[in-house]
């Protein structure tokens, strides 16, 4: 129940950052504003650092890691003081880079988090598995108004608190592996937006028939961009496509367990 109390802790932590950065998101809606400003970019992994403190007070996950190339190593007091804060602020900031169409945080959300519970099930990790299907179960339940045409948009109040549940369940149920390989999708999109030093976006220039252009041309800042090079999709169906992108690496730590 401690483990559990503090996921709890670091999840509304995070999420109130996320909160803070949607405050003005109603003046873009009411045309106060061309572009909604939120938090500053150096801001967001600041604020959202002391998140990390519950899951490190607690001594939670196992401090021996296997690392591709290298094997296993013990890291010792630098798990707690130095691991679980990165991959708190990663987590958290990452799933918030990947989004703004209809239906594809929630929907990928869904995925991952399916997913993640299923493997922690599997390997009797019940804290993390109540964690994520209970994430899951809120997300479905979001997604039905979430959807093209969306009746309710998710703002980074939800991207925050997702990389929240991910991080939070995948360091109490010492699911490392699968965790990064599961959220592979954004590891990908961050090292995209890195190349455009984070001033790119994910949406496309909306036509008159619906579908979307590519906001920057040949030009790859993030996995949106590489779906509207292949073909010119509607926002829907870009967003059925994210999906399943992320349906492939979520079924990829179960090939060895």
């Amino acid at each position: 129940m401690v483990y559990l109390f503090a996921a709890i802790l670091t999840i509304l932590l995070i999420t109130i950052i996320g909160f803070f950065d949607d405050l003005n998101r109603s003046d873009v809606v009411n045309g106060n504003r061309e572009i909604r400003t939120g938090l500053g970019k150096w801001q967001k992994p600041i604020f959202t650092l002391p998140a990390a403190i519950p899951l490190m007070a607690v001594s939670v996950g196992v401090t021996s890691m296997t690392i591709p190339l290298l094997g296993p190593i013990n890291f010792g007091i630098l798990y707690p003081l130095l691991l679980i804060p990165i991959g708190v602020v990663g987590a958290a900031n990452a799933v918030n880079l990947l989004g703004g169409f209809n239906g594809s945080e929630a929907g990928m959300g869904v995925v991952y988090c399916l997913s993640l519970a299923v493997y922690a099930l599997l390997n009797n990790e019940i804290i993390s598995a109540v964690i994520f299907f209970s994430a899951a179960g809120a997300l479905i339940g979001f997604l039905k108004y979430n959807w093209f045409p969306a009746k309710i948009l998710s703002g980074d109040s939800l991207t925050y608190c997702l990389g929240a549940v991910v991080v939070a369940g995948v360091i109490i149920g010492n699911m490392e592996r699968a965790g990064i390989i599961t959220m592979t999708p954004f590891i990908i999109e961050f090292l995209l937006k890195l190349r455009s030093k984070f001033k790119s976006s994910c949406l496309g220039k909306l036509r008159k028939d619906g579908k979307l252009d590519p906001p920057y041309g040949k030009k790859i800042y993030s996995w949106t961009h590489i779906i509207m090079n292949l073909k010119n999709f509607t926002e829907k169906q870009v967003t059925i496509i994210l999906i399943l992108i992320q349906i492939i690496f979520s079924l990829l730590p179960f090939l060895k367990l």
